[in-house]
């Protein structure tokens, strides 16, 4: 797979973003983007809503090539009396091969 700016920079950001034992949510990982891309002039394509939050379609590619992995899960939370609403998030995460493409494009800066 050929690596543009953008998936660099999804790369990069989930790589800032990652703690241990902690995945960072699309939507952190949007905002960081967009900070990205704000700093080098755009283009700028923040989709504020779930559950991607501005990180697709690169997300979804680098996923398919194996560089990043994503988890679902259900983030809405409610008081036990209300109807439960479904909301799906996204939290992403590097995998070795991500975390060597991205240690790859550092080297040929």
């Amino acid at each position: 797979m050929n690596l543009t700016v953008e998936h660099l920079e999804l790369l990069r950001a989930l790589d800032e973003l990652e703690e241990p034992g902690r995945h960072p949510s699309t939507k952190a990982v949007g905002e960081r983007l967009h900070a990205f891309w704000k700093a080098r002039g755009g283009p700028y394509f923040w989709q504020a809503h779930a559950p991607w939050h501005g990180t697709s379609p690169y997300a979804e590619e680098l996923r398919d090539a194996g560089l990043l992995e994503v988890h679902v899960g259900i983030a809405k939370f409610h008081r036990w009396d209300e109807p439960a609403q479904t909301v799906q998030e996204y939290w992403l995460g590097l995998t070795a091969s991500g975390r060597q493409a991205l240690a790859d494009a550092a080297g040929d800066v």
